[in-house]
């Protein structure tokens, strides 16, 4: 009997560590897909605020075009209408730069915002990884 109750309490035991990690497995699966939801939603959203931004830079662009474009075609003289044109391509060609500075900034922050929850996650792996092998 008392070999029997020794089997019975180890089997016992064994069922509740394969358990406890089961259900361990199961968190970190549920956690792991939290993380990349979130990281999903803050992709979209800078995504959406970069989206926005590059069409207010389009029409201003547009606009500004449009603008030289009549200016040039009012000129008096051809001098006046290449002086309006260089200048045109000056401001356009900064705005563009300036732009395109500000859109690498914003890429830049979506992309470290939306891995930072992943991150999160690796970083926890690594130190359940580490846990038994530090004791």
């Amino acid at each position: 009997m008392t070999k029997a109750k020794t089997k019975n309490t180890a089997a016992n035991e064994s069922f509740e560590k394969a358990s406890k990690g089961f259900d361990e497995i199961a968190m970190i699966g549920r956690q792991n897909i939290e993380a990349a939801i979130k990281s999903v939603n803050v992709a979209a959203k800078g995504m959406e605020e970069i989206n926005g931004e590059f069409i207010a830079f389009s029409r201003e662009a547009l606009e500004d075009g449009v603008s030289a474009a009549k200016a040039a075609m009012a000129a008096k003289n051809i001098q006046e209408a290449f002086e309006i044109q260089a200048g045109f391509a000056k401001s356009a060609t900064e705005a563009y730069f300036g732009h395109m500075t500000k859109f690498g900034e914003m890429f830049a922050t979506v992309a470290r915002d939306a891995f930072e929850p992943i991150n999160g996650r690796v970083q926890a792996m690594v130190e359940k990884i580490r846990m038994p092998y530090a004791a």
